[in-house]
């Protein structure tokens, strides 16, 4: 009976056998290395054709895999190389030679809810890879980063202070008065880019034309930016850790004239408006010529004293990634920590600088449920940590107007007045008060920090339905996302004084009272508040078909989504949106692509808050028609497409919840009785007039692209594009009659116009395994014009915005200066102070010729603080282990003038002038004068606003640079590292302009905290 089992047991197993006899599996060995370099290439996915199943390289390249015997084709992909197919024949190792790509990320672009092949894609959209934004000198948010990185999109920023740098950004130019900042989506979801790590950014897709911005329908007008972080790859744990250390400096150097030459020019403005008893001897200037008292009569270098020589800026990352076929995940953390310019000082207390620390986290994980069925978590955030000092004059630094005036106390703040400290060591200052002293503004007031808690998590569940039909899936998306952001102010009450002289008596400046029983008393903790508190519920339910038949290659997608956003404890805002895309492609050369989506917003009246945005676009790749391959007198182009789109898109942006309704306010009082008035209130009056027809703003949108690869190094690619703007949201004021009895009412009747060009070019070239070298230039043009907006009919045409740039300024045509009094008495009158013009005051152009100068001569400039024209150079090359890259950025056509406290002597009527100041008019510089003649009382007319100094705020500058090192992966495979970069880079390293050195070109602000640049020295090693 035994032997009887043990047969039939034997039998089965060679049943078992016999399905697998057929497909014997071998065991196919080898190494992968780059056409470049020669060497190995690490994380090089290698999939068996067919199937899912693969593996990838180690870290000098090599691989093994089981191949049965019915597949014997495998893929070898990396990002950045050609994917290159290999049939498996015999049982020899395989060596294999990629060959890096052309065309930055030529295999697929991040779209709208999708990716397409960038080869079928017939969408205006600009797409770079999240490690090109490391190089860019240490840039510390991603808006700053992309400066110069791709066209079409511009970028100013205005500000330096840590935490608060961030760039305004431009998606070719402006086309609304309102707000024009684009949508910005990480993963999909609307979130604030500049305080993500870069380290975790794979990609950034920019979306500019209706055909890639339509199904974001009311959102999408002013452009979109798509952000895509890092997800896990098949393999082994690969281990990242990038670290920056840095300095930084301010871009802009300035110096204020000595008091002897402040002194002169301050007697000479005197006398010229006759003022002889307030003129200052001899005596008194050689205070300053011999510099014998210090104390009382000082003369102070206050940038020297509230300026570092440079300040200190530290990134560090680390990130792991890694998984097999079931799970993947990539995990991140981050660091910044950016330093302060100022000569803060950390007191015992408090510390009151200017500082920025975040800490950023992130986790993606990919998971296989099943074959078919595949769930991502995103678990990511971020814990900022902004402090400055209590600033001016005890206002909150996060919400005050008036701290932008601390910015301007190393211009405006008199340097001869009173010392930094006295004898006694006690703070001076002005006899008006404590604030007038820079140092006790930086340090002495108190701090202010602010703390920012950010948690962003997203669970997206992906069926595939290929049982019903090949390419076919559904997916479900819920993203929660909540912001949390809390400050505190530590107030402190230091004592100041101002004595004129030592005879004189003291006066005391302190928070006491009286003063003269002022105590130091501990800094006093409080007004700590919850600032802000955000949560956003977004949730979305799509369904994906593609499939390929033949030369047929279509795709389909149908979306729901819905958001949900509560601010503080306000009303909710609600957003919704139902989205189609079909795309058809025929044989690889004929592209068609058509979008819509039905969109709301609450911000608008009933019956207004859905709207319908469609869009067309159609694409035909000249060169894979027969006709084109046979001409071989165009073999030197092996690649044209031309591509077209047309559609609408809306903006919500500069609207607001509720304006479809009239409200009532309180406060102001009704006055009885004439020879004393007596005031009875308060009172509730009617608001503002109600929009019942409150709207988005629509865009209808033409683009026309070229793209052309030539000798097959050089891509170029060409796109126009027109914009016509309508429903633009504005305030009636200039047409509303004063008997309507209300303020008056918004309404969406405002247009403009828009047009430009984009062209950028690419050259890579690999020499030999040493040398490779790339240059990619980007150069675009935007121009708008208002067609409408609230123009009164019998308004002159100059004077009406129709027709003029949004933005414009209109200015008094400066046209020198009088020369003599018969110019004086010979040229037009003055509305401002005409009885006190003499010679060397502003000459200026009676526009409209009615024989006197005043606010109707204001005429527009053609040019306003938006340039028209930016471009960019980008280059690079690497030989052997040394990388060398240069970003390059510019800008032109664009006109800013000189702030106020730059232009004119004597601010805040203190004794002090600028260097230019010595080029003032006087009878003797009548042929060399650029400045009108010294004045402190007379200065109305001559400070009118004008065109002096309106300057060319063109500028061209460096905008990174980066020198690296790679060491040679043979000395690290015994150190255990994949991986080793050394690096030196810099950011905004230099500028050209013919602006005014006193202040960069870019910011033109002295009210803000300055733009710097920054030199850098890191490593990035991989394990």
């Amino acid at each position: 009976m035994k032997k009887l089992q043990a047969i039939i047991f034997m039998i089965f197993l060679l049943l078992l056998t016999i399905p697998v006899m057929g497909q014997r599996e071998i065991i196919v060995k080898g190494n992968v290395t780059s056409a470049s370099d020669g060497l190995g290439l690490p994380g090089v996915s290698i999939i068996i054709k067919g199937t899912q199943q693969g593996t990838v390289t180690d870290i000098d390249g090599n691989f093994n895999i089981k191949v049965s015997s019915e597949n014997k084709n495998l893929l070898f992909s990396m990002i950045g190389f050609t994917t290159k197919e290999i049939a498996v024949q015999g049982f020899l190792p395989l060596k294999i030679v990629l060959t890096e790509s052309t065309e930055v990320l030529d295999e697929v672009l991040i779209v709208g809810y999708g990716v397409q092949k960038k080869a079928s894609s017939v969408g205006s959209i600009s797409q770079t890879k999240g490690d090109e934004l490391l190089k860019a000198g240490g840039a510390t948010n991603l808006s700053t980063a992309l400066t110069g990185v791709l066209p079409g999109v511009t970028t100013i920023s205005s500000s330096g202070e840590p935490g608060s740098d961030q760039a305004k950004i431009y998606i070719r130019g402006r086309s609304t008065w309102g707000n024009s900042d684009p949508l910005i989506l990480v993963d999909g979801i609307e979130r604030n880019m500049n305080d993500i790590d870069p380290n975790e950014v794979e990609s950034i897709s920019v979306l500019k034309d209706a055909s890639a911005t339509a199904v974001f329908g009311v959102k999408g007008a002013n452009g979109v930016i798509l952000i895509t972080t890092k997800r896990g790859k098949d393999g082994k744990p690969q281990i990242s850790l990038n670290a920056n250390f840095g300095v930084k400096q301010p871009t802009f150097s300035f110096n204020v004239a000595d008091q002897v030459t402040a002194r002169q020019l301050y007697n000479e403005a005197n006398m010229n408006e006759g003022a002889w008893d307030v003129i200052y001897s001899e005596n008194n200037i050689n205070y300053w010529r011999t510099h014998s008292d210090p104390y009382y009569h000082p003369e102070i270098s206050w940038k020297e004293e509230v300026l570092r020589d440079y300040a200190i800026s530290e990134q560090y990352n680390v990130n792991i990634s890694g998984g097999n076929a079931k799970v993947k995940y990539f995990t991140s953390l981050g660091y910044l920590n950016d330093g302060d310019i100022f000569k803060t000082q950390v007191q015992p207390e408090y510390d009151p600088s200017f500082r920025y620390e975040r800490y950023n986290y992130r986790s993606n994980i990919d998971m296989e449920i099943s074959k078919s069925t595949k769930l991502s978590v995103n678990i990511a955030g971020d814990i900022g940590v902004r402090n400055r000092p209590l600033s001016y004059m005890g206002n909150d630094p996060f919400t005050s107007s008036t701290v932008a005036d601390f910015y301007q106390v190393m211009y405006l703040t008199p340097n001869y007045v009173y010392p930094v400290r006295y004898e006694n060591e006690i703070l001076g200052t002005t006899p008006i008060g404590r604030w007038w002293n820079p140092v006790y503004n930086l340090n002495y007031q108190g701090s202010a920090t602010e703390k920012t808690s950010r948690l962003f998590t997203d669970v997206v569940l992906k069926q595939e339905l290929d049982f019903i039909t090949k390419g076919l899936f559904v997916q479900g998306k819920v993203s929660y996302n909540s912001t949390f952001e809390t400050q505190q102010l530590i107030e402190k009450d230091i004592l100041a004084i101002y004595q004129s002289s030592p005879e004189s008596a003291e006066q005391w400046f302190s928070d006491a009272n009286p003063v003269t029983e002022w105590v130091e008393k501990p800094a006093v903790v409080g007004n700590e508040k919850l600032s802000g508190y955000v949560r956003d519920l977004y949730y979305e339910v799509s369904t994906f078909y593609s499939n390929k038949w033949g030369n047929h290659d279509v795709s389909g997608l149908g979306l729901f989504n819905r958001r949900e956003l509560y601010s503080g404890n306000s009303f909710p805002s609600y957003e919704e949106a139902w989205v189609g895309r079909v795309t058809y492609g025929y044989a690889n050369k004929y592209l068609s692509e058509f979008n819509a989506a039905y969109t709301g917003s609450e911000k608008f009246a009933p019956g207004k808050r859905f709207g319908f945005f469609p869009s067309f676009a159609l694409g035909w790749v000249a060169s894979e028609e027969e006709f084109y391959k046979n001409m071989s007198w165009l073999d030197f182009i092996p690649k044209m497409k031309v591509r077209y789109s047309y559609g609408q898109v809306g903006s919500d942006r500069g609207a607001s919840s509720f304006t479809y309704i009239t409200d009532y306010s309180s406060g102001r009082a009704a006055i009885f009785g004439n020879t004393q008035g007596y005031a009875y209130g308060p009172l509730y009056y009617e608001g503002q007039a109600a929009n019942v027809n409150a709207t988005w703003e629509t865009s209808t949108k033409q683009n026309l692209g070229f793209e052309f690869g030539l000798i097959s190094k050089l891509n170029l690619q060409i796109d126009l594009f027109d914009e016509q703007r309508t429903g633009i949201l504005m305030n009636r004021s200039n047409t509303t009659p004063l008997w309507f009895g209300q303020d008056a009412t918004d309404a969406n009747i405002g247009e403009t116009k828009s047009h430009g060009y984009e062209i950028e070019a690419e050259w890579r070239d690999f020499v030999n395994k040493n040398f490779s070298y790339f240059f990619r230039a980007g150069f675009s043009f935007q121009e708008n014009r208002v067609i409408y907006r609230d123009d009164p009919v019998n308004r002159s045409e100059y004077q009406k915005n129709a027709g003029k740039q949004i933005g414009y300024d209109s200015r008094l045509l400066y046209n020198g200066f009088y020369n003599s009094w018969d110019d004086v008495y010979s040229y037009p009158s003055s509305v401002w102070e005409n009885s006190a013009r003499q010679p060397g005051d502003m000459l200026y152009t009676d526009y409209n010729g009615d024989g006197v100068v005043d606010d109707n001569d204001k005429v527009p400039l053609e040019l306003n603080s938006i340039p028209a024209y930016t471009y960019s150079f980008n280059l690079g090359f690497k030989y052997k282990n040394f990388d060398v890259q240069a970003n390059f950025y510019g800008v032109y056509d664009v006109e800013k003038r000189l702030t106020y406290n730059l232009l004119w002597e004597f601010p805040t009527k203190y004794v002090m002038v600028w260097p230019e100041s010595v080029n003032r008019w006087t009878p003797e510089t009548i042929e060399t004068a650029t400045r009108p003649r010294t004045s402190l009382a007379i200065v109305k007319h001559n400070r009118e606003n004008s065109t002096y100094g309106v300057m060319d705020a063109s500028y061209f500058r460096l905008k990174s640079l980066e020198i690296s090192y790679s060491i040679d992966k043979k000395i690290l495979k015994g150190l255990g590292l994949s991986g080793c970069q050394l690096y030196l880079n810099g950011n905004n390293l230099f500028t050209v302009t013919n602006y005014n050195h006193r202040i960069d070109p870019e910011s033109a602000n002295e009210s803000a905290y300055p733009l710097t640049k920054r030199y850098n020295i890191g490593f990035r090693l991989k394990f």
